[in-house]
């Protein structure tokens, strides 16, 4: 069968009659027709209804969402998600819990615009961090003191002969109230003071976890061993005290009592190299002076290990 034939034989519709066999032809079509056409078909399943040559390519426009990709006069590549799916089934991921803390240090180090301690990456996963003598800075002091918050290693921290200051110092309390790790803690000549001893008294009150920490050369004096008393008498894990070279006069003597009798843990506490010894030359016979008439009790004193020379 030809062409002619097969087109002789080809279903005439109305519309065709109306505006000859090629379909429609806009070109030929008056603005008033127009309108009128427009009006007759204004949706597409009525130019579906035609069932010309001109309107049967609809049918593919007219197929639903779900029947595109299956149906076969579909032509089109199919359409990539463009992550819409991900963000309707996004689920929480896990928390990762980082208990070493190398990347928090360098990325706190970066804000903070210094440069990071070679000595505190390498040592995160040992059990030992000594910065004796390494003149840390107060943006040093929070970067060390905010990674060790999680870190789960390093039980003993040295910092000893390092000048820290009471915002410094506030700092390393805030870390000790939420390190779980840490069991020694070095503050020898760090020269806290008074208002040091102050910051370090809440630390001490909470901590469950030190067992050790040395005080010695901190210039306390009476009044900031009185500033630490009650975190002293409270924690409930400090078994080794050093509070040596302290400056502490007999007006410290009450002060020992109460940390004495009140604390459960303490067994070792170095008083030595403190001006106990102020009474006249007549008295010193009587003992330690003040010091000892407030706490040298056998009955309340239950140490095994006093050291006052």
């Amino acid at each position: 069968m030809d062409d002619q034939e097969r087109e002789q034989q080809r279903p005439q519709s109305g519309f065709d009659d109306e505006f000859g066999e090629g379909g429609l032809n806009f070109d030929d079509i008056a603005e008033a027709d127009m309108l009128d056409f427009t009006r007759e078909c204004k949706d597409s399943q009525t130019l579906l209804l035609k069932n010309t040559w001109s309107f049967r390519c609809l049918a593919q426009v007219q197929l639903s969402h779900s029947s595109l990709m299956r149906n076969i006069a579909f032509l089109f590549p199919p359409l990539e998600d463009p992550g819409i799916d991900a963000v309707f089934d996004y689920a929480e991921p896990d928390p990762t819990y980082d208990d070493i803390g190398v990347e928090k240090y360098i990325n706190l180090c970066k804000d903070l615009e210094i440069v990071p301690i070679s000595r505190v990456t390498r040592s995160l996963t040992s059990p030992i961090l000594n910065l004796k003598s390494y003149g840390l800075s107060e943006k040093q002091i929070r970067a060390i003191s905010e990674t060790l918050k999680g870190n789960a290693y390093i039980e003993h921290l040295i910092l000893q002969d390092n000048w820290l200051t009471p915002e410094m110092t506030d700092m390393l309390s805030s870390m000790l109230q939420e390190n779980g790790a840490l069991r020694v803690l070095n503050l020898r000549e760090c020269r806290i003071g008074e208002l040091g001893a102050e910051k370090l008294n809440e630390a001490l009150s909470s901590s469950q976890f030190l067992s050790e920490l040395d005080l010695s050369f901190n210039s306390l004096g009476d009044k900031g061993l009185k500033l630490i008393q009650v975190g002293l008498c409270e924690t409930t894990s400090l078994k080794k005290l050093n509070i040596s070279h302290n400056e502490l006069t007999e007006e410290s003597g009450e002060t020992l009592e109460k940390i004495l009798v009140e604390n459960k843990t303490i067994t070792d506490i170095d008083l030595s190299w403190n001006g106990f010894y102020t009474l006249p030359d007549t008295e010193k016979d009587r003992g330690h002076g003040k010091v000892c008439e407030n706490w040298w009790n056998p009955r309340k004193l239950r140490h095994q290990r006093t050291r006052l020379h």
